[in-house]
């Protein structure tokens, strides 16, 4: 495993999906500002891509990584990562089997840019204007909303600690995550004593947005 560029903590309200105790992760809208260019950059490498993958975090809200656990992971190849100066394009990370996540607790998002590749994406740091406006931020909102964690540890590190993980308490990334809603004969449904609602996932648009803790 490559090392990590960075992992982003989010919390999905369970009074946003009727109180289910699980939600189906479907895909993720990152946006990048950037992307290095094509050769000769500094990985190394022609066309690098960037990995996806969403882990549990521990007691403190710090990821949690663990070397004998397989994680959906999902790469998109260099040529469909678009860019932005405004933050109006962004790239989707889809699975191509939703990811199972629990309500009412702290996940991340790792991402893995190949061979660290000088990508960046948009974040949003307490202090800094919005863009195109001279209106400072107030950060994410929201009292369970994430935050943004630097990757400290040393490279391809399967089991990171957690102190190999700074937090930065007034950043946080500009994403989208998508959860799935699935229906029977029209109707959304719920899995049988489980309290999982259980969500369409199809192209059609629907799903609900989970938006930065909001």
């Amino acid at each position: 495993m490559p090392s990590y560029n960075g992992g982003q903590t989010f919390w999905i309200d369970p009074n946003l999906v009727q109180g289910a105790t699980s939600i189906y992760a479907t895909a993720l809208a990152l946006y990048f500002n950037s992307k290095p260019p094509p050769v000769e950059n500094s990985s190394g490498l022609t066309n690098p891509g960037v990995s996806v993958f969403i882990v549990p975090t521990d007691g403190n809200g710090v990821p949690k990584i663990q070397a004998t656990s397989n994680y959906p992971t999902i790469y998109v190849p260099y040529e469909q990562i678009d860019i932005s100066s405004d933050a109006s394009q962004f790239t989707e990370f889809r699975w191509t089997v939703p990811v199972q996540i629990q309500t009412g607790r702290f996940y991340a998002f790792i991402m893995v840019f190949d061979q660290g590749a000088q990508f960046v994406l948009f974040k949003n740091k307490m202090g800094e204007n919005l863009i195109g406006t001279t209106t400072p931020t107030p950060g994410a909102s929201g009292t369970n909303s994430g935050k943004f964690f630097d990757y400290i540890g040393s490279p391809n590190d399967t089991s990171p600690d957690p102190a190999d993980w700074r937090p930065q308490n007034d950043v946080d990334l500009k994403y989208s995550l998508y959860g799935a809603r699935f229906f029977v004969g029209g109707t959304s449904v719920r899995a049988a004593n489980t309290g999982l609602i259980i969500y369409d996932y199809t192209a059609q648009g629907n799903g609900v947005t989970f938006s930065n803790g909001n």
